[in-house]
């Protein structure tokens, strides 16, 4: 299955303070995806990278609820013992 595509980005981030503010939970109405984008796509990712996964859920000015999965593939975190599966970043440093 594809995901819809209709908001999707590409960010090359430079700055890792940067790219930590953005991928943190503390952001409003954050949560951790109990999933795997890369298992369920089947994507095998080069040694060092890994993923981190959000689900957002926000209200627009209009009142509708947007529920939106936010996803970070790459050198996104540490590895621990080199696994395939990352530790999630935990807040901006």
């Amino acid at each position: 299955m594809v995901p819809s595509l209709f908001s999707s980005e590409l960010c090359i981030y430079l700055d890792e303070a940067y790219f930590r503010e953005h991928t943190s939970l503390a952001g409003p109405g954050r949560s951790p995806a109990n999933r795997s984008i890369t298992d369920d796509l089947s994507l095998k990712l080069p040694r060092g990278f890994g993923e981190i996964g959000f689900v957002e859920t926000q209200q627009w000015d209009e009142g509708e609820t947007v529920v939106e999965e936010l996803w970070w593939l790459g050198e996104v975190g540490p590895t621990p013992n080199n696994s395939s599966k990352p530790t999630p970043l935990r807040g901006a440093a």
